[in-house]
């Protein structure tokens, strides 16, 4: 028989729409959630307080991930810009802008130093990034359908996955 550990946090997510995402922080004690209010909000996990929001996308937002020293925020947005934020004061750092359409998807390379940042669209192309320079590093195009995830993989490989198309 298995053993099952289950805490309830004391958090109420009540965004003006629904929520796209929540990620925890690398470190367990920050939550972060995005959604269709345009804000990023982060929580206390220990108390379920509202820390601070994140607030400078003009469209939904559809994904966030943590570097993996937890003190930055990346986000993608459906105002087709992908968006660097700093965790501690709440401020954005820079604007990732290339995409033609809306950004659904975002992944940060595990590596300590995070060297890239890839964001998946509608507009059927991934995009890399450095996030020390903003540069656009490569785009990868041939997608048929938009994309709906992007991950790195061990090695820091890269997996995009794609809807697909229904007709």
């Amino acid at each position: 028989m298995g053993c099952h550990y289950r805490k309830q946090l004391g958090i109420q997510i009540e965004p003006g729409g629904d929520v796209r995402g929540v990620v925890w922080s690398p470190d367990g004690k920050t939550l972060a959630s995005c959604s269709d209010d345009l804000a990023i909000q982060l929580w206390d996990a220990a108390n379920g307080r509202a820390l601070r929001e994140l607030r400078e996308h003009t469209s939904p937002v559809d994904g966030i991930v943590w570097s993996s020293d937890g003190k930055r925020l990346c986000s993608s947005s459906w105002d087709h810009t992908v968006r660097l934020w700093d965790a501690e004061t709440g401020k954005a750092i820079r604007t990732l802008a290339g995409h033609k359409d809306a950004v659904t998807c975002i992944a940060w390379s595990p590596d300590l130093d995070g060297q890239h940042i890839a964001s998946g669209s509608n507009d059927q192309t991934v995009r890399i990034w450095d996030p020390e320079t903003g540069r656009q590093e490569y785009v990868l195009e041939g997608h048929t359908a938009r994309l709906v995830s992007v991950a790195f993989l061990d090695g820091g490989r890269l997996l995009p996955r794609w809807a697909k198309l229904v007709r």
